[in-house]
């Protein structure tokens, strides 16, 4: 888990996320992704070097993104 999110661990006192939580962290996740997948197909129209480095490190940094938030639904409630 990145430094950042570190700085921000809040958990409620059960230990678990509240269902609109879990519900909030999946919509994050779904609209990165989308995100994501859309860098990823713009990137080879593009012709600029530098341009192309930017995108390659964004992809990165989404894709680490992407997994950090999903790591925290580990903290999501069994509902019975």
């Amino acid at each position: 888990m990145s430094n950042h999110y570190q700085q921000l661990q809040f958990i409620s006192p059960t230990g678990t996320l509240a269902p609109h939580e879990a519900i909030g962290l999946d919509e994050l996740i779904a609209f990165k992704a989308v995100a994501l997948t859309r860098l990823k197909d713009f990137v080879c129209e593009v012709r600029d070097p530098e341009l192309r480095q930017l995108y390659f490190e964004a992809i990165q940094v989404m894709e680490k993104h992407i997994i950090e938030t999903a790591n925290m639904l580990n903290y999501r409630p069994i509902l019975p």
